[in-house]
């Protein structure tokens, strides 16, 4: 038998132990040992005892007594219509895995708040979702739509065998955005009233945008296409720990051009085999040979991760407008270059930067 230290008692020295560490323990679990296997031999058509046991240590001879024993009644388990939603705030992001495309990670990059309601899943009438906010960028401004989800334009509610699905609209520039906020798994269904309890973060969220107006995109060879849907996959944040491992891709062009994008990975190593690594979290970008002074990025909104499968390849979308440590003077020169974001496949040794510039053209940057 292994024993290990759990939590001590705040009568005593932090660190210290009420009884002799490990013989008093150890004695006192063969005294609780004799007891189980007299419920056993006593109630033979049984296989589970809730037991309360009060022990003492007498002294001065120091040996250890087990006062009383005591059966606590085991509740009885029945199934309920649905589990009980729990009412919590959570802050999603969209998640730089195998999920969307490059351009959608990078166009509904956002902070979503989510509280949701104290409510049993199988009451589907009403949205799970309670006060909601949805900060994205419009351009080069940071706009928030927020209030209560329910009362949100064009809002609907539903839900059917895969989950939940609440709906709205909101404009972004001139286009019409029609969102879907898709919670996996949230339907009714009957769960044991030993575990009935669920929060938000146990499911899967995914948003999809169907676009009024088609919006930009670009195929896998650098062709200009267009799209009328996007969808993504959303996460909850966590900081960097120490066991997270940094990782980069460098493209070096010509004529002093070229990029350094670094940052984390979430530590992996428990979860078996890994398919494809998603992003944890930016560092910072590092571009030079297009303004007179490096660009730094170093924000959620300006650097946007998404990998190929395995990581064969990744693609890196960077948008230096959207970055507070880029100058006015570094954005002039932006501009007169015509260049409004950059697109980096990274796939050695065949990796490729393309501009889209402020027109929507597409080049080519060696």
């Amino acid at each position: 038998m292994t024993l290990s230290f759990v939590q001590g008692s705040s009568l005593i020295p932090r660190g210290a132990y009420v009884m002799n560490w490990e013989s008093d323990y150890r004695a006192l679990m063969g005294l609780v040992a004799k007891v189980c296997d007299g419920y056993i031999s006593l109630y033979t058509n049984r296989t589970r005892f809730n037991l309360d046991f009060e022990y003492k240590k007498v002294q001065p001879h120091g040996y250890l007594e087990l006062k009383q024993v005591r059966e606590i009644p085991v509740p009885a388990v029945t199934n309920l219509p649905g589990a009980y939603l729990i009412a919590n705030p959570h802050t999603y992001h969209v998640t730089q895995g195998e999920c969307g495309s490059p351009f959608s990670v990078h166009r509904l990059k956002s902070v979503l708040q989510l509280h949701s309601r104290n409510v049993r899943l199988d009451q589907t009438n009403f949205t799970f979702i309670g006060q909601m906010s949805f900060e994205c960028f419009d351009g080069t401004n940071l706009i928030t739509l927020a209030g209560q989800m329910g009362t949100l334009s064009n809002h609907i509610h539903s839900v059917d065998v895969r989950g939940s699905h609440d709906s709205w609209t909101m404009t972004v520039g001139s286009n019409r955005w029609d969102i879907t906020l898709d919670v996996s798994g949230v339907a009714p269904s009957f769960v044991s009233s030993a575990d009935p309890i669920r929060f938000l973060t146990d499911y899967r969220l995914t948003m999809a945008v169907r676009y009024g107006q088609p919006v930009f995109d670009l195929d896998s060879t650098g062709n200009r296409i267009t799209v009328t849907n996007d969808g993504v996959c959303l996460e909850v944040p966590r900081t960097v720990g120490l066991a997270d491992p940094p990782r980069s891709a460098h493209f070096d062009g010509t004529n002093g051009f070229s990029i350094l994008a670094e940052y984390w990975t979430p530590n992996l190593s428990s979860a078996g085999i890994i398919k494809t690594i998603p992003l944890l979290a930016w560092n910072r970008t590092h571009i030079t040979g297009l303004t007179s002074q490096p660009l730094i990025l170093t924000n959620y909104y300006s650097q946007s991760f998404r990998p190929g499968h395995h990581n064969f390849y990744e693609d890196y979308v960077f948008e230096p407008r959207l970055d507070s440590n880029v100058t006015p003077q570094q954005q002039s020169e932006l501009a007169a270059a015509n260049v409004r974001l950059l697109v980096f496949r990274y796939d050695p040794p065949t990796s490729v930067v393309w501009a889209l510039g402020l027109d929507d053209t597409v080049r080519r940057l060696k």
